[in-house]
């Protein structure tokens, strides 16, 4: 059991898969305004800037002996990055906290991420190192970046896209099956800013094996995401909102013990340009 407790403490999202079909283009709704058309926002390109984003984990097992057991984690980091007019994306990890202490934060502390940012996201994103604490990173990496069409995006516009793939959980490697639907709301200010908000909303599968210890585990879950990009009018990303719910099942085939978990993970993200 503490071996399973110990990959829980651990429990992070990673790697994220590349979207496998192309985002079709935005249709927009009944309720789309006249001259949102004319007013299009394109993602940004040709620019500079950091990321510092906040995140909280609750994670609830179900024990052998039938009670419960909430933990909690929380991550600080700060990216800076750097996207030309191509789409040519590098990003850096400048600062990383880990709550509880992971011993490992100054070992990844300046890892540099490339990829190229397009309609479908980022894609081939890579690490210039190794190890589990950068692969739940480059998840998170891949998630600063939404996909937004070629066309852009406006009030009232809707679309959908799947993506299907491998994604590292913990010390799992799983088939990742996911459904994204897209909208985008109506122009607001939000701290002092005018911003499009853009919100993508998951389901999703997963099925994986790993070994811990010499021993082999199974995982299972079913999730949902909600994530919500505020593009300026100039299409850069001012923040990011986000809430992750996953239920999870660990097994121990050679023991035939079970560890059903539930996992609450809420994201956000503050972007600054640079000074």
């Amino acid at each position: 059991m503490a071996h399973i407790r110990s990959i829980l403490l651990a429990t992070l999202l990673v790697a994220c898969a590349g979207r496998n079909e192309p985002s079709p283009l935005p249709r927009p709704s009944g309720d789309a305004r006249p001259g949102d058309a004319d007013s299009r926002v394109i993602l940004g390109l040709g620019y500079e800037g950091s990321a510092s984003v906040e995140r909280r984990d609750s994670i609830l097992l179900a024990l052998p002996d039938g009670g419960r057991q909430l933990q909690q984690l929380s991550r600080s980091a700060r990216f800076s990055f750097s996207i030309d007019r191509r789409g040519e994306l590098r990003v850096r990890l400048d600062s990383l906290r880990l709550r509880p202490a992971g011993g490992k934060e100054n070992e990844v502390i300046g890892t540099t991420w490339t990829g190229r940012l397009g309609p479908d996201g980022v894609r081939d994103l890579r690490a210039n190192r190794r190890g589990a604490l950068v692969g739940e990173l480059t998840a998170e990496v891949a998630a600063l970046f939404p996909a937004i069409p070629r066309s852009g995006v406006a009030s009232g516009d809707t679309w959908a896209d799947t993506s299907k793939g491998k994604r590292q959980v913990e010390i799992f490697e799983a088939s990742d099956e996911r459904v994204a639907e897209w909208s985008v709301g109506r122009r607001t200010t939000r701290d002092g800013v005018l911003v499009l908000p853009v919100t993508a909303r998951e389901t999703y599968q997963q099925l994986g094996e790993g070994q811990q210890a010499g021993r082999a585990m199974r995982m299972s879950a079913e999730g949902r995401r909600s994530t919500t990009y505020y593009l300026t009018l100039t299409g850069r990303i001012d923040a990011i909102v986000a809430t992750d719910t996953a239920s999870r099942l660990i097994t121990i085939p050679a023991t035939r013990q079970a560890v059903p978990t539930t996992q609450i993970v809420r994201t956000r993200v503050q972007f600054r340009a640079p000074r």
